[in-house]
């Protein structure tokens, strides 16, 4: 039920959502470390593509209390505090805690000449619980005296096996996150691959909804939902309505029948919601089995395509073919 609501909301929602990201774009993002406020007098934090926050390596440091040093050469960002001992490498998602390999989801970069960290995973590293207030738009760090160490995912198996799917290449270790999602990245690349395979044409005299869906690895399975209005008439196919009518199968194809259209002028907006779930739901301990939403909105007034994420900025595609998929 929790999905299905999260979905129908965010399907009439979307069009105001593009609004409130643009908004709190411009609303600095905070540090609050056991209640202090970390001041940045220059380089600023932000949020990166894959939603964390990033923080300049050296404040975050001076707030946990641990040293830091830069190896220019290897370019490595190292944290010591006590007996934990981080390494970040610029641009790799792997990363070392007391010798353990582990991964994160996104990386550690320069920008303007300095070093960026995820603040998540470095406070993390160090025992520290981590909340992000996107009301505010702020950090809240709140550091662990015990001196457990606690990284955020698994440690990274060796290995993997990398397949294609439909042209898309899919690693089962790489390409997963530590809930066994896919990861964002590769959400994207498989959601864009399925809007190039939903189509609104004509056929026969008669107005329909056809789709293809491209092949998935084992253990992930799409959500739809669909919704076409018109000024006196609305109606919505989804996978997770059992009404026969309103039913659209989630493998192989279909076609629906758009029957109360009679002209494309008549239609006001179409909206589309696609996910990619994980299977088996109950193995994600109450996480969303999805990454986020990609919404597709043509009305009078606008187009947007985009993916919202469960955490972070959404990411909007101003190069989206909407003359391809809508051809009525």
């Amino acid at each position: 039920m929790k999905k299905i609501a999260l979905l129908l909301t965010l399907i009439f929602t979307f069009t105001l959502l593009s609004t409130s990201f643009a908004s709190a774009e411009d609303v600095k993002i905070r540090v609050v470390v056991n209640g202090r406020k970390i001041n940045f007098p220059d380089a600023q934090p932000f949020v990166d593509a894959q939603g964390r926050t990033q923080v300049p390596s050296r404040f975050i440091a001076e707030a946990l209390g641990a040293s830091t040093t830069w190896n220019a050469k290897e370019q490595k960002a190292s944290f010591v505090l006590e007996k934990i001992k981080l390494v970040l490498t610029i641009g790799q998602s792997k990363y070392l805690l007391n010798g353990g390999t582990y991964r994160m989801d996104t990386v550690a970069i320069v920008k303007n000449a300095r070093t960026y960290v995820p603040a998540r995973y470095v406070a993390q590293a160090f025992g520290a619980e981590v909340k992000w207030d996107k009301a505010v738009r702020t950090v809240y760090i709140q550091t662990n005296t015990t001196g457990e160490v606690k990284p955020a995912p698994e440690l990274v198996p060796e290995g993997g096996t990398t397949k294609k799917y439909g042209g898309i290449s899919f690693n089962d270790v790489t390409d997963v996150d530590q809930y066994g999602r896919m990861t964002k990245e590769k959400s994207i690349e498989f959601l864009q691959k399925l809007t190039s395979q939903i189509t609104f044409v004509k056929e026969n005299g008669k107005y329909v909804i056809k789709c293809t869906y491209p092949k998935l690895p084992s253990g992930y399975e799409w959500t739809v939902g669909i919704t076409v209005e018109t000024e006196v008439k609305s109606e919505t196919w989804t996978s997770f309505i059992e009404s026969k009518q309103s039913h659209i199968p989630i493998t192989g194809s279909f076609t629906r029948e758009v029957a109360f259209v009679k002209n494309a002028k008549d239609v006001e907006t179409y909206r589309l919601v696609l996910t990619i779930d994980v299977k088996d739901h109950f193995k994600l301990d109450g996480n969303d089995p999805s990454q986020g939403l990609f919404v597709i909105v043509k009305s009078l007034e606008e187009k947007r395509a985009g993916f919202v994420p469960n955490t972070g900025p959404s990411q909007y595609f101003k190069d989206f073919n909407y003359s391809r998929m809508f051809q009525w």
